[in-house]
């Protein structure tokens, strides 16, 4: 999460929907700091009031960005299952709750940042605990944390594909704002072959409520 209190803004940093490369820019050109772990949606109470807004992407590139990223991160607390598994078998995985493995809560997961809070620390062990381990959708990342749905309290939301400009509609940016790729993958893959009869529909069932609240439409396998 980055905040600003002068500008009063909150940005709510979705993993991989291209929330480095916004932070990037609120962090070095408008007065945005870090609050608790990068990935935090635990809204301080004094920022009740502040403009919030938080950036989404198609959840087909995000499931492969997922899959690719956790492929070149050693560190990370599915690389050594995943790396055994197709990118069917993992978006498999990512739709069926109750299969295993369940992968255990730890401080690996907080990126090495201090968290905000005890508040912070139980929405990220409550959601690895009842997810076992996997990435959320977007919409239960917004809406999970203690029944409070910051989905809508948004005030805007960038979308990946549009970034620039959705960027440029925000009421303190400039128009003429350039955004930075940051934290791209090295492992190219093409979505459109990935994506596929079988693919499809288990992304579907993991994300589905990321197609009707942010208006991604599905593509006919």
């Amino acid at each position: 999460m980055i905040i600003s209190h002068s500008l009063r803004y909150v940005f709510f940093c979705v993993p991989k929907t291209g929330s480095r490369s916004i932070s990037h820019i609120l962090r070095n050109e408008y007065d945005g700091h870090g609050y608790g772990n990068y990935h935090n949606v635990v809204l301080p109470p004094e920022c009740i009031g502040y403009y919030k807004f938080c950036s989404v992407r198609h959840p087909y590139t995000r499931a492969l960005s997922l899959y690719t990223f956790i492929k070149q991160v050693p560190w990370h607390r599915l690389y050594n299952m995943v790396m055994k598994m197709t990118f069917e078998k993992f978006v498999a995985w990512l739709a069926d709750y109750k299969r295993p493995p369940h992968i255990s809560f730890g401080l690996g997961d907080f990126n090495n940042e201090k968290s905000s809070g005890v508040l912070e620390e139980e929405f990220f062990s409550q959601s690895l605990s009842r997810f076992r381990g996997r990435d959320l959708s977007q919409t239960h990342y917004l809406s999970y944390a203690y029944a409070i749905n910051y989905m809508e309290k948004m005030d805007y939301i960038v979308r990946l594909e549009t970034i620039e400009e959705d960027l440029r509609k925000i009421p303190f940016i400039n128009p003429n704002v350039i955004v930075p790729v940051i934290n791209e993958s090295n492992e190219k893959r093409d979505w459109r072959v990935e994506i596929n009869a079988k693919t499809e529909p288990l992304i579907y069932e993991w994300a589905k409520e990321d197609f009707f609240n942010f208006n991604y439409e599905r593509m006919p396998c």
